[in-house]
């Protein structure tokens, strides 16, 4: 939708008892939390929340060539740093998928952030670099898995059912 120039989204959801199905940024997890306004992240949250991290920027052209169920975005940032992200929507049972991204007038260490899961329909186990939101709303990723480019070429080793935010130098 930013890409179309939308400058905001709202995900509705309520501030009530997680359940099962259910789609909301954030949710009780019992009926005492729910009684004492204590709240999870879920994991649209994780998406909403890596989407953050790309910042404000403009959006650039990205060409996909795989077999792979996969979905690229580009934005040179306000700082003037290249961020890509890429969504792999396979099954995460699928296992391993080495992307390549080439961008010629790149060279050095690239930085991933990676989305994980256990599966897509999983309610558990979802974090951005190891790390998940805590009771209190503090987030602190992992430190970033370096990528070293070869060329303007990076190989991105990437989950299926997953998703990393590339940073290249």
């Amino acid at each position: 939708m930013a890409q179309h120039g939308i400058a905001g989204v709202n995900f509705h959801g309520g501030l009530s008892q997680c359940q099962a199905g259910s789609y909301t940024p954030l949710c009780a997890t019992s009926a005492a939390n729910l009684k004492g306004n204590i709240f999870t992240v879920q994991p649209i949250y994780y998406g909403i929340l890596l989407a953050s991290l790309i910042g404000p920027g403009q959006f650039l052209p990205v060409t996909v060539s795989t077999s792979s169920n996969i979905t690229a975005y580009a934005v040179r940032g306000s700082d003037d740093k290249t961020r890509v992200v890429l969504i792999e929507k396979d099954d995460a049972a699928s296992g391993l998928v080495n992307i390549t991204l080439k961008d010629s007038s790149k060279s050095g260490t690239a930085q991933v952030l990676n989305l994980t899961g256990t599966s897509l329909t999983s309610s558990k186990g979802v974090a951005i670099q190891g790390a998940t939101v805590d009771q209190n709303g503090h987030f602190t990723p992992g430190a970033p898995d370096p990528i070293q480019g070869k060329s303007g070429s990076y190989t991105i080793p990437l989950k299926s059912g997953s998703a990393a935010l590339i940073t290249l130098p």
